[in-house]
């Protein structure tokens, strides 16, 4: 009797084609390989699977498979929840020293900062985590703006610190910031806090009211952007872009400036609208619900437009091959969300699973005075729909042949926001010239050519 050949082709497989031969890629493995020209050829559907070389191999790769592809990337993605890094975000306050006007948090801001009773309860909540198993933190100081409460950020740092460390944990401490308070003298401190890194946003070259511009009227550099320049040899300052519709005929020129002021590490950032796009809005008490009015801010670029200014970015970037690895690495899930590992912090104390949900009264799971629950066990309702989040309800993202790269995209407007459209990311429309430009990259000697192409193809 005949063994059974029951292999089949990945539907995540892309090829380019150079002159030592076929480069393949699987989305689903992450995996970039020289292959024969036998095993391109039947890879490609073009000849008859039985005859392909050393099929086991093929399978570790990706390039075949036996089972359930969706079944395979869905233990993936229920393996990631839990972990070994809870991701904490802490935010001091709500305030914000501008009013950008695609802010998420425009129509519900307050002044509200975190009471010393919350300080305590913070670190408490901490223990509480260190008591369920966790030893690896990363927190991320987010807001409003959280510079404007600077001195606490660093007092609870350096108790935070205090309280891992007596664990004998990890910790690791980011930041998020307008870039307006982050002077010279703020990233030394910040330096010697041990921040691992701050993110900086842009959304325009000139200033203008509610936007973050690089240049004044003048053409000398913003307060944000002097910043920028004066802390970079103190800290690891990542750059982010927010391409809006009213920017993004702007973009090449801000980047261009920051190359030429020696900014390493740029990402671009697609502004989704998601109020505007499923039709709610957040009054200013917090809550979130269905509008017949206007709501959303307008400023959306369409999906597909935006994913030609990233590539666009990709090609002329100094770290631009770095992020197209990064973009081609498969994910275990969309963020630390969607994989049960992030706890968001108010200044009250509440606790929300999402940086969407920061003030959103409506979206709050809890209270840090309550102590750590862990996802699926509490009895939270909010809890509950990110416990039971799945995006392989979603028909157009698991019948998506990049499914494996960006694992549905943002799950808040689906669990809160009923929102069937999908936040499709730029490598849907560009998986092809992602794959294309890494595949080309790829350093190929004369000997590994000459033996692939072999004529035994091993």
């Amino acid at each position: 009797m005949s063994k059974r050949f029951d292999y089949v082709r990945s539907r995540y497989n892309y090829f380019i084609e150079r002159d030592e031969g076929v480069i393949g890629y699987n989305a689903r493995t992450g995996t970039f390989a020289l292959l024969s020209s036998e095993n391109a050829e039947i890879l490609r559907g073009d000849g008859d699977l039985k005859k392909a070389i050393d099929p086991r191999q093929l399978r570790r790769m990706g390039f075949l498979h036996k089972d359930d592809e969706i079944e395979l990337i869905k233990k993936t993605f229920l393996a990631s929840r839990g972990g070994d890094t809870l991701h904490l975000t802490l935010v001091p306050t709500l305030a914000c020293n501008y009013s950008c006007e695609y802010c998420f948090q425009a129509s519900y801001r307050t002044s509200a900062i975190m009471r010393p009773e919350v300080e305590e309860q913070l670190l408490q909540y901490i223990e509480s985590c260190i008591q369920f198993g966790w030893r690896r933190f990363l927190v991320t100081w987010f807001g409003g703006e959280p510079l404007l409460r600077k001195a606490q950020i660093i007092k609870l740092t350096e108790d935070i610190r205090k309280v891992v460390r007596s664990a004998r944990g990890k910790l690791d401490v980011t930041m998020v910031t307008n870039g307006a308070l982050l002077d010279q003298d703020t990233a030394k401190e910040l330096d010697k806090l041990g921040m691992r890194n701050v993110q900086i946003c842009f959304d325009s070259l000139q200033e203008q009211t509610g936007l973050r511009g690089m240049r004044t009227s003048t053409g000398e550099p913003s307060r944000i952007y002097k910043n920028l320049l004066e802390s970079k040899d103190h800290l690891d300052i990542q750059v982010r872009i927010n391409v809006t519709n009213k920017n993004a005929h702007e973009v090449e020129n801000i980047l261009d400036d920051l190359r030429a002021n020696s900014v390493p590490t740029v990402v671009l950032s697609h502004v989704y609208d998601y109020e505007g796009d499923a039709g709610y809005a957040t009054n200013s008490d917090g809550k979130r619900n269905p509008s017949d009015g206007p709501c959303g801010h307008g400023c959306s670029l369409g999906r597909s437009e935006y994913a030609t200014l990233e590539n666009l970015a990709l090609s002329v970037s100094d770290n631009g091959m770095q992020m197209l690895a990064r973009k081609l690495t498969p994910k275990s899930a969309a963020c630390s969300a969607s994989a049960h590992r992030m706890i968001v912090i108010g200044p009250d104390g509440s606790i929300s699973r999402c940086w969407h949900s920061v003030g959103a009264v409506t979206e709050q799971s809890g209270h840090i005075s309550e102590g750590y629950k862990p996802l699926p066990s509490s009895a939270s309702n909010i809890d509950k729909q990110w416990a039971d989040y799945s995006p392989f309800e979603n028909e157009r993202c698991k019948s998506c042949n990049v499914l494996p790269l960006c694992m549905g995209g943002c799950a808040h407007p689906r669990i809160f926001m009923d929102q069937s459209l999908t936040p499709c990311d730029a490598v849907r429309f560009n998986i092809e010239k992602y794959v294309g430009k890494i595949g080309r990259a790829i350093l190929i000697s004369d000997a590994e050519a000459a033996l692939i192409n072999s004529s035994d193809g091993r």
